[in-house]
């Protein structure tokens, strides 16, 4: 490394180490791209199934270590989950999923749920579905989620974790589906519409130097500049 990209390089530290280094972290996670195993819902009810695709955001708030990268604590906040409209083929006729949206909550207040070593309890993580319809004509039912919203609660042990890169820590976060919500068509009938699959994202963090990184860079700057300066007397002495 040359001395002016040194110096590049340890401004960058620098400026980076002098913003805000609090703990607590508001981020967005972007979902990764739908696939068989991540953000693909299996959906049944009655004797049908079909799959719905998800996409969009979830915000969060969380208590992260911008030296080492360690996640303390999970707070969702929010974000906008959309998911691929559905027909499900019944004997009772099609049920149909139109225009659903999500966002994804916590039940636990701030701090949120305890991470260790990457890992929280994902029922005290739900999405809140608040957005859409669902209907099956041939029995006249219909349900509007933007006026009658319901909640999926994850299942079992869901994942956060960071990795370090050029000096972004990119996380991963994972949590598993497995739900039945109760749907009233009407006349006293119930009937279980079940929601399988797994909730996959992804975003950054920038992190912050350890304070060994800027001492290196002031030695390491103060080297250069005395290496710089050995060579300007040897050029004057030269031209003498």
């Amino acid at each position: 490394m040359t001395f002016n990209r040194l110096l590049g390089t340890c401004a960058l530290v620098l400026l980076t180490s002098s913003g805000v280094r609090a703990d607590i972290v508001s981020v967005t996670m972007n979902l990764n791209t739908p696939s068989t195993g991540a953000n693909r819902l299996s959906l049944g009810f009655l004797d049908g199934s079909t799959t719905s695709d998800m996409f969009g955001t979830i915000t969060a708030d969380i208590n992260i270590n911008r030296t080492t990268g360690v996640i303390s604590s999970l707070v969702f906040t929010g974000g906008l989950i959309s998911t691929t409209n559905w027909t499900i083929n019944t004997q009772s006729g099609l049920l149909l999923g139109t225009d659903i949206v999500a966002t994804m909550g916590t039940t636990l207040p701030a701090p949120g749920s305890t991470v260790t070593s990457g890992t929280f309890d994902a029922t005290e993580q739900f999405l809140n579905v608040n957005g859409g319809t669902a209907a099956l004509p041939a029995v006249g039912f219909s349900q509007d989620f933007g006026t009658d919203p319901f909640d999926i609660p994850g299942t079992g042990v869901g994942s956060i974790t960071s990795t370090l890169n050029n000096g972004v820590f990119n996380l991963a976060f994972s949590m598993a589906i497995d739900h039945v919500e109760e749907i009233d068509v009407g006349g006293g009938l119930t009937f279980p519409l079940t929601f399988l699959g797994s909730l996959q994202a992804s975003g950054q963090v920038t992190a912050v130097p350890e304070p060994a990184s800027l001492a290196l860079c002031g030695m390491a700057a103060i080297g250069g500049l005395a290496i710089r300066r050995r060579a300007a007397v040897r050029m004057n002495r030269n031209t003498k």
